[in-house]
């Protein structure tokens, strides 16, 4: 148990801070595109 207890949270520790490393850099370079740009 305490195996797995130790393992699980790393793995979605990892994965929620990958992703939200790509949403920050995603929301960075929003106002770079074209496409929002124009909707300011």
């Amino acid at each position: 148990a305490p195996l797995s207890d130790d393992t699980v949270p790393q793995q979605i520790g990892r994965t929620v801070g990958r992703a939200a490393t790509k949403a920050a850099d995603l929301l960075a370079n929003l106002p770079n595109l074209p496409k929002f740009g124009r909707k300011k």
